[in-house]
């Protein structure tokens, strides 16, 4: 028996040639009369051709004729009138008779795999929209701050300073593609729902690109997808060009986002980023006033950041940094049993994505941006033309527009770009 979601979708694609899909219905929501009305008069027209059977266009007709008799106007009344008047099919037959009905739901089905796939970004990543093919975005740094002013004397003006920064977006695009055959015979149902890899696909590399730009890494390579280097660049407070998103001369001479040598994640290279990350300068030599209140690690260190920042205790030995228990200094803060001050200070991500025991600390949603231009698509190539009418093939590809880079960098601290190995 066919399912509601198949007698859903059937109905949309009928309507697709000449009006509205059935959005409305797949929704809950009301569904029109004279969109019914049109699938009753488009059975002769365009039935056939969509890969209906004969006995399945006069089903269709009569479902058609019953609602509209009876003027129901809800989905809910819709399904129970095709659960009585749809007849059962075999496997086979169905996969043959419906296989162009049934894709209709390729890109409801790759949507909602592509919101489920677990990625980590959208936690700490501004996302903005773009109408255009790149956008232009010039924040402008803090105003100088005013100058004692004895009576009688003019104040000083200072000029305006701030980032000119453009973003290009970029396209990206996959698909697959196999024998109708394959579409047909398959009695597992994985072939049916390969839109699911689709949408998962896209968001996978959504993650990709965002590990290898926040990781300060160029031509990032995963599998044989290759993230390009930054385009960011920017001057410091003594005017010295920064042409990459980390810089141990970042805010101004011998002072960055970096540290001279990376490091792995601990309490002292904690307290090290946060401190940075808190005399963070603008381009003037002012602070900017960053308040570091995440943290991104790779997976090596999805339990050492846990310890770190959720322990309700002191999580490392006592005493000052390269001393032990019994070395330790007297007088030295968090002592055995003290209470743990990193906890509650920032959130933490983890991405799949990092290299192994890299890590960055960051004000979350401000600095990089994920700009989207069009959202992932999926579409299925016309039967009747190209190779799907030469080869008998059913080929699917996906489609989105989109690009991530920093606006600022000032509010990121990459503590480790994955060169410098850990331990648990």
């Amino acid at each position: 028996m066919l399912t509601t979601k198949q007698i859903i979708e059937a109905l949309g694609g009928q309507m697709e040639a000449g009006s509205n899909r059935l959005q409305e219905a797949r929704q809950g929501k009301i569904v029109r009369v004279a969109d019914l009305k049109y699938l009753k008069e488009a059975r002769g027209r365009e039935g056939l051709q969509l890969g209906l059977t004969e006995s399945m266009a006069e089903t269709i007709e009569e479902l058609t004729d019953v609602f509209l008799s009876e003027g129901w106007d809800g989905i809910d009344e819709l399904a129970d009138i095709a659960r009585e008047h749809f007849v059962e099919l075999g496997e086979a037959t169905s996969a043959s008779a419906f296989g162009q009905l049934l894709r209709a739901g390729v890109q409801v089905i790759a949507n909602d795999w592509y919101l489920r796939t677990p990625v980590s970004w959208p936690e700490y990543v501004q996302e903005v929209q773009s109408d255009k093919r790149q956008e232009f975005y010039a924040p402008l740094h803090r105003s100088s701050l005013p100058k004692l002013t004895r009576p009688q004397q003019p104040y000083k003006e200072q000029p305006l300073s701030g980032e000119d920064i453009e973003l290009i977006n970029k396209k990206f695009m996959g698909g697959e593609s196999f024998e109708a055959e394959l579409w047909e015979d398959d009695q597992t149902g994985q072939i049916r729902t390969r839109a699911q890899s689709l949408g998962e696909a896209q968001r996978i590399i959504e993650e990709i690109y965002v590990a290898g730009r926040l990781q300060g890494l160029s031509n990032y390579t995963v599998a044989d997808f290759v993230v390009p280097a930054s385009q960011y660049r920017t001057r410091n407070a003594v005017g010295s060009v920064i042409s990459t998103p980390y810089s141990t001369n970042l805010y101004t001479t011998g002072q960055g986002n970096r540290p001279a040598a990376f490091a792995q994640l601990n309490a002292v290279t904690f307290k090290q980023a946060r401190a940075a990350l808190m005399n963070a300068l603008d381009p003037k030599g002012i602070k900017i006033l960053c308040r570091p209140n995440h943290l991104v690690v790779s997976t090596q260190d999805d339990q050492n950041a846990r310890t770190l920042i959720e322990s309700d205790y002191w999580p490392a030995v006592q005493g000052l940094s390269g001393q032990t228990a019994s070395t330790a200094t007297s007088g030295a803060l968090a002592g055995a049993f003290s209470k743990n001050t990193f906890k509650g200070l920032v959130s933490f991500s983890v991405n799949y994505f990092f290299k192994d025991w890299a890590w960055v600390m960051m004000e979350k949603k401000k600095g990089p941006v994920f700009q989207r231009r069009a959202p992932m698509s999926v579409v299925q190539e016309v039967p009747n033309s190209g190779n799907s009418f030469d080869l008998d093939a059913i080929r699917w590809r996906s489609r989105s527009r989109w690009e991530f880079d920093f606006i600022d960098s000032r509010f990121t601290f990459l503590g480790n770009d994955g060169s410098v190995a850990g331990s648990q």
